[in-house]
This record gives C-alpha cells, sequence and structure tokens, in this order.
C-alpha cells in the first residue's frame, strides 16, 4: 500500500492501483513496468466515469434514464448534494427535508456540486466487475444493509451495515450501461434497486476497497 511513484516496481509480479492517480501514473509510463499491472480502463473512460455528472448525463443519454436517478437545481428532498469530481462518498451530503435545506444553507450550492435524487432503499450494492471486449467476465457482488432507507455508504454517523457477498441483481443492465461507455478493465459499479430497476450511484474506475479480502478468487479471471 505504498506510493507507487516512490517503489522499485521490478521487484514485483503484478502491481495494483488503488486510486486514479496509481493508474494514472502507471498509464504514463507502459514501457518501463515489465510486472503485470491489474486491468484498468483508459483514460478517456476513467474521465468520464470520474465526472459523475457527465456520466449520468451520458447513460441517460443513451437510454438509461429508467435507471440514472433524476438531477437538477430544483430537485425537491430527499436528494444527494455530491461534488462533480470526487472518491469514497467524500463531500457528500444528504438533504432528506426542506429543513435541512435551511440548516445546510450555502453548503449545498457551491461550485462543483449538483443534486441527484436518493433512492429510498435499505441495501446498496457494491458490483466488482472485470470486462473485456463487451463482456461481463466475473462479478462478485457486495449488498450493503442498512438500518434506514436513506444513507450515505461509509458515512461516519450512520450505523455500520451489514455486509452480505453474493451476485449482482441486474447484470444485463450493469453489463449494457458499461458497454456503452466502452468500459474495458476491472472496476465497481454502486448501485440501489428500487421498483425492481437498478440506479446507478457511480461507477468507480478503479478496484473497490470491499473487494480486498476477495481479490485473490478475482485473479483467475484476469
Amino acid at each position: 500500500f505504498a506510493p507507487l511513484d516512490g517503489a522499485d516496481l521490478s521487484r514485483f509480479d503484478l502491481i495494483v492501483p488503488l486510486s486514479l492517480a496509481d493508474a494514472r501514473f502507471l498509464r504514463s509510463q507502459p514501457n518501463v513496468i515489465r510486472a503485470h499491472v491489474a486491468p484498468l480502463p483508459d483514460e478517456d473512460c476513467t474521465a468520464l466515469c470520474h465526472d459523475k455528472r457527465l456520466l449520468n448525463e451520458t447513460l441517460i443519454g443513451a437510454g438509461f434514464a429508467a435507471h440514472v436517478p433524476p438531477m437538477g437545481a430544483d430537485l425537491a428532498p430527499p436528494f444527494i448534494c455530491k461534488p462533480v469530481h470526487g472518491e469514497n462518498s467524500e463531500h457528500c451530503l444528504l438533504v432528506p427535508d426542506y429543513a435541512a435545506i435551511l440548516r445546510l444553507g450555502d453548503a449545498i450550492d457551491q461550485p462543483g456540486l449538483f443534486r441527484q435524487a436518493a433512492v429510498r432503499s435499505e441495501v446498496e450494492y457494491a458490483t466488482h466487475f472485470i470486462m473485456k471486449d463487451g463482456r461481463l467476465e466475473r462479478e462478485l457482488t457486495v449488498a450493503y444493509h442498512h438500518d434506514t432507507p436513506l444513507f450515505i455508504k461509509g458515512s461516519a454517523s450512520q450505523t455500520p451495515a451489514v455486509r452480505v457477498v453474493g451476485t449482482c441483481p441486474d447484470t444485463q443492465t450493469l453489463t449494457a450501461m458499461l458497454r456503452t461507455i466502452d468500459y474495458n478493465g476491472m472496476g465497481c459499479a454502486n448501485f440501489k434497486m428500487a421498483g425492481g430497476r437498478l440506479q446507478l450511484i457511480e461507477i468507480n474506475p478503479r478496484i473497490g476497497g470491499s473487494l480486498m479480502e476477495y481479490f485473490a478468487t478475482f485473479l483467475r479471471s484476469l
């Protein structure tokens, strides 16, 4: 878990970038690195996924409007105020009602933030996957069971979730989304299910933290 830019990468057989900065560093010198690198999407796809609002708009334009919670400055609560660029739910704010809008004030109207409808469900899914040439080669899904239908996963103010390992409840929709944005490599998609439909929260163009203890099982599919 040391910084890659200061490590002797010739010592390793496999390098696993855990952040977007790590992936960018490895992409910048492909002729120097001799070890295998866990496959991640290219720079264009990474940039699209990292721009959460643009990713949502792209998927809506491609016909996935029923699977992307609405966005807009005039949304009625509950909604999530989130940064356009961000990782690990950092700086996301849950706005459950109009009282919260008054309480939070200017904090939810800062540049670089946008509003997206909050999906009511006690369960949030994190599907770790490998996409290759438009095919879903492998997936492992962690379901986070909370005691409330409105929450931000990983927030310190939330009761810790109960984790259940299983499979993606809608691989068809998720695969179609990833194919639309030409995703190739490993990644992690967060979503909820509402009314039987996948409701996307984000697609992370990196390896998700909850895969760590199961990562060895993915090696067979790389």
